[in-house]
């Protein structure tokens, strides 16, 4: 639905009703009715959407349809239009019937309201803000102006404005003392608003604020009707879902992108991977790691790794002890009898720092004390994702020590290739370069011993699907309930990234190339999912509906001599780097 207040006329409303096919409230008498004709969101919100002009996103309805399927409530506000010329509202009047619509739905809805401002509609969104009249939550604005000076810059857009109250044109000095959350997402080519004014708007706001960017689209023209996952991160980021605390430090959403409108969604809490969106062989974008909506999802779930860097030792040591020049060191048993991912407070439950020095990586830091969990030596550590134009997630892991001790990063993202909660993943097709694995007993620890993949269960030298033999009898499947096992990957050249694996989804087409410096890759194909979490798509972690291919040097190696030593010295720099490459299949 959509609410006209009276300042336009009949014949605008009539006219724009049919370009848009909505229901129209014509005047602000019958702003009641929208209240029955609503459907219930639980208390979830009321948007108000401003947008730039008639000519811009008013004729499409995906910012109505987009925003109520993430169950808010939605209502198109007015558009700047040519102002007064054409006997449209000026912004006085704009703005006015803006605080006038947030005070009834306020009254009418009892839940709280969000702002939506587009391009010249940013100024209508500063203007409310500014009055102090009315409690907004939080603000999201899309290629906004900064101010008027901008406007008079491009004096096609300024023909737009002039008929508008300049003075109160300037979203900077209006939001300057708003209280809430600013989300920005910018057109990263706009060829009629240079992108430098939305950097600039973000660059002034001193409260909380996050900036999206949309690399390949210009102004008018984001791609927001592709998929729910930008609406997601900014609504999720203004109505502080991630605004949790932990450890006395913030956690939050961030988002990358690339110039192919390929992104990946973290968070710091456990410097994590929560999503990634790549094109399928139909050009779909699709969801092919899975994880939640929110870091308290996160926190409560049942299973503590997704996405997540674990360390300061990925995969088990046993009975969690291990021996540094004859001292024995003991780290917490979480996965009993042994130590798993670094212990009960690993590296994923910790909230890092991070810094998005550009809007295709982000790096994320933390100081690992001294004995924490166990771990001998203060451990300076630094995670960097940066997502290439060439469709490859990166991340290299970089750490430094002031004592002996002992390091295995890796990163536990999930994979489902046709898509997050599209169902079983043994259908998936894989690859592994190792003519060897590491067997291990009941408990998941290494015996020690090498062995060949021919003739074996084991054997993914050549594609096969996971599912294939993955119910046979065989005592390393019992002991795994599948594969969770670590293959020893043939090695290129010390330092040179080999090609690990390559995994393909069988609906989608999505092939997935890992690349690493590792001389080990863990494949677990999903045997202790249990339908206990709800993902962010609102599928359930159902049995075998994500697989892992971490990267890693082998479990237990600091309790055996013959695998790859994981010791850190003062002055050595623990450097590598893993590499997810996305393609479609041939």
């Amino acid at each position: 639905m959509i609410y006209f207040p009276a300042q336009y006329s009949i014949e605008h409303q009539q006219r724009l009703g049919a370009q848009l096919g909505l229901e129209l409230w014509p005047s602000a008498d019958n702003y009641q009715g929208l209240v029955s004709k609503t459907s219930d969101n639980n208390g979830k919100g009321t948007i108000i959407v401003f947008h730039g002009n008639a000519g811009s996103a008013l004729d499409r309805t995906y910012y109505r349809d987009a925003l109520e399927k993430l169950g808010y409530r939605v209502i198109l506000g007015e558009y700047p239009g040519y102002g007064a010329r054409n006997g449209e509202p000026s912004e006085q009047a704009l703005i006015a019937n803006g605080i006038e619509t947030v005070k009834r739905a306020l009254n009418d809805f009892g839940d709280p309201v969000f702002l939506w401002g587009e391009s010249l509609g940013s100024g209508v969104v500063g203007g409310i803000v500014q009055s102090g009249q009315v409690s907004i939550k939080g603000i999201v604005l899309v290629t906004p102006f900064s101010s008027m000076a901008d406007i008079a810059q491009h004096h096609y857009w300024y023909f737009f404005a002039k008929w508008l109250i300049r003075d109160q044109f300037d979203t900077i000095t209006n939001l300057h003392n708003y209280s809430g959350s600013t989300a920005i997402l910018r057109a990263g080519q706009d060829e009629i608003i240079p992108s430098q004014y939305s950097l600039k708007l973000f660059e002034s706001l001193s409260h909380r604020k996050k900036l999206w960017t949309f690399e390949d689209a210009a102004h008018n023209k984001v791609p927001m009707d592709q998929d729910l996952s930008w609406w997601q991160q900014a609504m999720r980021f203004v109505d502080d879902q991630t605004a949790s605390t932990i450890g006395g430090k913030q956690a939050d959403m961030y988002v990358l992108s690339n110039k192919h409108n390929m992104r990946a969604a973290l968070t710091n809490y456990g410097a994590r991977l929560t999503g990634l969106w790549v094109p399928d062989k139909n050009g779909k974008m699709t969801d092919v790691v899975v994880g939640f909506s929110s870091v308290e999802d996160y926190i409560n779930s049942t299973e503590r790794y997704f996405g997540a860097t674990v360390g300061r030792f990925g995969n088990r040591i046993a009975k969690g002890k291990f021996t540094i020049d004859g001292r024995q060191y003991a780290s917490s048993i979480n996965n009993a009898p042994n130590t798993l991912h670094g212990g009960k407070e690993g590296f994923s439950e910790f909230v890092w720092d991070a810094a998005m020095p550009d809007d295709h990586t982000i790096q994320f830091t933390r100081l690992s004390k001294d004995m924490e969990e166990g771990f001998p030596g203060n451990l300076n550590v630094k995670v960097t994702y940066t997502l290439t134009d060439d469709n490859e997630l990166q991340i290299e892991y970089v750490a430094t020590t002031d004592k002996k001790t002992v390091v295995n990063l890796t990163n536990h993202a999930f994979f489902n290739l046709n898509g997050e909660g599209s169902g079983t993943i043994i259908n998936h097709k894989l690859q592994i370069n190792a003519d060897n694995y590491t067997p291990v007993d009941s408990t998941l620890i290494p015996s020690g011993e090498i062995e060949a993949v021919a003739g074996t269960q084991f054997d993914f030298r050549q594609a096969q699907t996971i599912g294939s033999r993955i119910d046979e009898a065989n005592e390393q499947l019992k002991n795994g309930k599948g594969y969770d096992h670590n293959w020893v990957l043939n090695t290129n050249k010390a330092g040179e990234m080999l090609s690990a694996a390559i995994a393909t989804g069988d609906q989608s087409g999505i092939r997935l190339e890992v690349l690493t410096r590792e001389p080990g890759l863990q494949f677990y194909s999903g045997n202790f999912m249990h339908s206990k979490n709800t993902f962010k798509s609102g599928a359930k972690d159902d049995y075998r509906t994500a697989f892992c291919l971490e990267t890693q040097h082998f479990p237990d190696s600091p309790n055996q001599p013959s695998f790859p030593s994981t010791i850190l010295e003062p002055g050595q720099e623990y450097r590598t780097k893993s590499v997810y490459r996305f393609s479609v299949a041939g």
